[in-house]
């Protein structure tokens, strides 16, 4: 049957090539469109529930507020486990579902249970579901950082660091030197470190260090790169911004224009002070006026609104009635000259209309009939929320962050070119001598384990292209190999984007795995062609009638290809055991068992289909019809080779044009050892081959010699590679 196979695909021959060409371009568009991460989701599928209760302690959370919900969401469908953590004003439910479930369906039943219980909970108490994402949700990670700035170009400078030069703005740069430049919104700040050179750990402060290695630092220091402005030679001044006003540029800013990226579930936002106005009400006046603490909370509240009124008819046109009562609110004109000035200096207006309103807050009137006003009994201060940790970035300082977490399901790599695109753009709109730092970058991870996998494919098509022209001293069979091993790697990358496996280390590894043994197929098929061309080259020689080239080639691969199907067939089921695994054991090692058994089924079918057909193609002394004459040849060559490497060399490629000259030369190869004769030479009078045999012959003769020693040594050998790593 399978020989029947590899005729069938001989036979058609412009059908297997057509079909092969379409794997090839089905593969290139999977590898796109995969989802690509670092990493395996090893998380359970679980959806989190936030409560939070203001100034509820935590054996109080735990009673009113996590116990009932967590009680409640066990009878969720699909929850096998529900666990529950209170703390002080805020507790964490995690409810843990089957593994297969869908998140979001989990996530509906979770909101339509919470959606019942939300009157059952105390007065201020409130429950939330966590963010859509997973336990490898956490993509990327930026800073604000603060530095010297330029007041004549306070959105930084463009720097060309091949030519040397500054541009004040984009549109200073020439067209061509565009995507070389770089933004440089802040200069770096002189430091002095002492640092331990037995450690490599540095202090600002050698009183912070050991004191059994005070002795041994050393002090460095780090002179800045920029003085003045590189262009106009002026004075560079320092921001300022506090960490207050950096902590609010990131919630009220940053945040919700990185929440919006496609792909994005959170931005969380850690570090800083969060801003607070802070009332502080004198006891002893609160007393001599006879205030309660709760009529002052009344008359904060109620003085934070705005009042909407009807509309009144003038003059044929609706003239709209609204009173203005928030706090904070500016008037046209003190709006208008704040906004000129920056957004920093239109956040401090507004925080000190804030506190002039607190202020003239009215508490009624005093015996007299004299109004009696907030400022009266107390100060109004801005001041920072109580936290719980801080944000400190390369031993400068205390700093405020982001953290952004990617949506289940998504491809990690994308996200992340779209949160470093979109941080471009909003960098030019960030404060002066504010900057954005990366503090972590998935993608660095992600494009090392995609590189990984395109180094091993690439070494071993150049390993088993070497071998075959040291062996064979025939470049065109190397092709086989050459056009198999990433055809297979492809059509393993279409099935994982058929089945919805997600790329990374585990599931490429399974692929770098089966690539060593993809390629015994071609090189044993490669090679029971020239021994059968050898043959008959013989048969003929002691006068025997000559055989059709393609009959002998298809006599020759029919004879190992059965043999060749079933090994790697039984290679390829070797990995379903691990199928059976389950819980975080089964989601590490199920994607390297499905891409290894995917990528090695690939190269089975490829085995009695593509490989024949190229050996058919690629296996002769010549490529070109034996009718045609010595001039049509070279002409029809010289016309393969030349015509595409000059539309190559010519034709405009921006974005390939640093491999324009790269793509020249690999054409004029692959053209000329494809379209040019090639001898095939005797394997039994090459040097390599003969030395070989006879280096391997003795081994071989002494083996059957003593076939019980020959087996017991292999058992030691076996025996001592067990043994070797629990030594």
């Amino acid at each position: 049957m399978i020989a029947s196979l590899i005729r069938a695909a001989i036979g058609n021959r412009l059908l297997v090539l057509l079909v092969t060409v379409a794997l090839i371009g089905g593969g290139i568009h999977a590898s796109r469109v995969l989802t690509v991460d670092a990493i395996p989701d090893l998380s359970d599928v679980q959806v989190i529930v936030r409560s939070e209760w203001p100034g509820a302690a935590p054996e109080v959370m735990e009673d009113q507020v996590t116990f009932p919900l967590a009680s409640a969401l066990l009878g969720v469908p699909g929850a096998e486990t529900v666990r529950a953590v209170s703390m002080f004003n805020d507790s964490f439910i995690y409810v843990i579902f089957r593994d297969g479930t869908d998140p979001y369906w989990a996530r509906t039943r979770v909101a339509e249970q919470l959606s019942s219980l939300a009157a059952s909970l105390p007065e201020g108490a409130r429950a939330d579901l966590g963010p859509d994402a997973s336990g490898i949700g956490w993509i990327y990670q930026y800073v604000l950082t603060t530095g010297p700035y330029s007041p004549d170009h306070s959105q930084g400078w463009w720097r060309d660091d091949e030519q040397d030069r500054w541009y004040g703005s984009l549109g200073e740069v020439p067209a061509e030197r565009r995507a070389a430049v770089r933004l440089q919104r802040i200069a770096e700040r002189e430091e002095t470190r002492f640092i331990d050179p037995l450690t490599g750990l540095s202090w600002t402060d050698p009183s912070l260090a050991p004191a059994d290695r005070r002795s041994h630092l050393q002090q460095l220091t780090t002179s800045r790169q920029l003085r003045h402005d590189p262009i106009t030679g002026s004075a560079l001044v320092e921001p300022d911004i506090n960490l207050s006003e950096l902590r609010s540029l990131q919630d009220f800013f940053l945040r919700y224009e990185l929440t919006a990226v496609r792909g994005v579930s959170e931005v969380a936002s850690i570090g800083g002070f969060q801003k607070q106005y802070q009332i502080t009400i004198d006891p002893d006046r609160l007393l001599a006026f006879d205030v309660d603490m709760a009529s002052i909370a009344r008359a904060v509240a109620a003085s934070n609104q705005d009042v909407g009124g009807r509309g009144l008819e003038r003059g044929g046109f609706e003239l709209m009635v609204r009173s203005r009562g928030f706090l904070g609110d500016l008037s046209p004109a003190a709006e208008a000259a704040a906004r000129e000035e920056g957004p920093i200096a239109l956040s401090r207006a507004r925080s000190a209309q804030v506190r002039a309103d607190l202020r003239a807050i009215s508490l009624g009137t005093n015996a007299d009939g004299v109004p009696l006003r907030l400022g009266d009994i107390a100060t109004i201060e801005e001041g920072p929320q109580i936290r719980s940790g801080i944000v400190e970035w390369n031993g400068e300082g205390e700093t405020v962050g982001g953290i952004v977490v990617m949506r289940h399901g998504e491809n990690a790599r994308q996200v992340i070119s779209r949160i470093q695109a979109r941080l471009d753009d909003l960098r030019l709109a960030l404060p002066p001598g504010v900057e954005v730092a990366v503090a972590y970058d998935r993608s660095d991870l992600i494009d090392r384990a995609i590189g990984t996998l395109q180094r091993i494919l690439i070494q071993e098509i150049a390993v088993v292209s070497l071998v075959v022209l040291l062996f064979l001293l025939h470049a065109r069979s190397a092709l086989v190999a050459v056009v198999v091993l990433p055809t297979a790697v492809l059509s393993a990358l279409i099935a994982m984007q058929l089945l919805g496996i997600n790329a990374n280390i585990m599931s490429l590894g399974g692929i770098a795995i089966a690539i060593g043994v993809m390629v015994d197929s071609s090189i044993i098929t490669v090679e029971a062609a020239h021994r059968a061309l050898e043959e008959e080259r013989q048969r003929v020689a002691a006068g025997e009638e000559p055989r059709p080239r393609l009959a002998i080639l298809s006599e020759a691969t029919c004879g190992v290809g059965p043999a060749l199907f079933a090994s790697l067939l039984i290679i390829t089921v070797s990995f379903l055991p691990i199928f059976v695994l389950t819980g975080q054991s089964g989601r590490l090692f199920t994607p390297l068992a499905w891409t290894k058994t995917l990528a090695m089924a690939a190269a089975t079918l490829l085995s009695i289909s593509l490989i024949p057909v190229l050996v058919t193609l690629l296996v002769s002394d010549d490529s070109l019809p034996g009718r045609w004459s010595r001039r049509a040849r070279i002409l029809f060559c010289a016309f393969i080779i030349l015509a595409p490497a000059l539309l190559l060399a010519l034709m405009p490629l921006p974005s390939l044009e640093a491999w324009r000259w790269w793509m020249v030369a690999g054409w004029v190869v692959l053209s000329a050892i494809i379209v040019l004769p090639q001898r095939l030479h005797d394997e039994d009078r090459h040097l390599l081959t003969r030395l070989l045999r006879r280096i391997y012959d003795p081994f071989f003769a002494l083996g059957m010699a003593a076939p019980r020693t020959t087996l017991v040594i292999a058992a030691v050998l076996v025996a001592a590679t067990f043994a070797g790593p629990y030594q």
